[in-house]
């Protein structure tokens, strides 16, 4: 069965990435570079989440469980600069 929502879904997920690279760039204009850091790892989890949660692409476990564990610790870098 298709899913007629597909294509709804695919421009939330084209809007949320414009969303993401203009917030990342305001933050590389105003010099916060760990602020983007966590930006972007922000945007490319949740991005990451719907597209695996809606089945637009069917992702292996075992790579997902990797770009999870790059977005994490990614994340948690960009959090130890941001407190720095």
């Amino acid at each position: 069965m298709e899913d007629r929502f597909r294509p709804a879904k695919l421009v939330l997920i084209a809007v949320l990435i414009g969303l993401a690279v203009a917030v990342v760039a305001n933050d590389i204009a105003e010099g916060d570079g760990p602020q983007a850091v966590l930006s972007a790892v922000i945007f490319v989890g949740i991005v990451f989440a719907l597209v695996e949660r809606w089945r637009l692409i069917v992702i292996p476990e075992r790579i997902s469980l990797v770009i999870w564990g790059g977005i994490a610790v990614v994340g948690l870098i960009g959090l130890i600069f941001q407190l720095a």
